[in-house]
């Protein structure tokens, strides 16, 4: 399947690497189908493009790198809606946001993590309820102190 991105131009993408959202993203339900496009030399980062609409992507890391202590649950609910088997099976993003043109002021939304069934190509964007996180954790910063996340402010 051939997309056209704003960010990378037209791509080739099979279609079996094609991730549904059956539900969308909040703010996004409308688009149902993207592919993860690793960030060259940035393995940790990669872009969770649509395939819907060339100009909606995702910056999305890994949160367990940057917050050593970052936890959330599967829940049977959550597992059974990505056709989870075994939590490995499983594996959870977080979208990241550069505000300005320094990488430094990189936050990440550690509320609205994105769990992703690679095995059944199935995703989901979850929202964490009475957690101490937040939706803008500085990622430079917070690795420095720990590598853990701290409460909202």
């Amino acid at each position: 399947m051939k997309i056209t991105t704003s960010r990378f131009g037209e791509l080739e993408i099979p279609g079996e690497k094609v991730i549904t959202f059956p539900w969308g993203l909040p703010g996004f339900e409308g688009l149902r189908g993207f592919v993860l496009l690793p960030v060259e030399d940035t393995p940790p980062f990669s872009w969770l493009q649509s395939v819907e609409d060339s100009h909606t992507a995702f910056l999305l890391v890994d949160p367990f790198l940057f917050f050593k202590d970052y936890e959330i649950s599967l829940t049977d609910q959550l597992r059974k809606e990505l056709l989870v088997e075994d939590k490995s099976h499983a594996f959870v993003q977080v979208i990241a946001t550069i505000p300005g043109e320094n990488i430094q002021d990189m936050t990440v939304n550690l509320v609205g993590p994105v769990v992703i069934n690679p095995k059944r190509n199935l995703g989901k964007q979850i929202i964490l309820e009475n957690t101490c996180y937040g939706t803008r954790h500085p990622i430079f910063e917070e690795a420095g102190k720990k590598g853990h996340a701290s409460k909202s402010r």
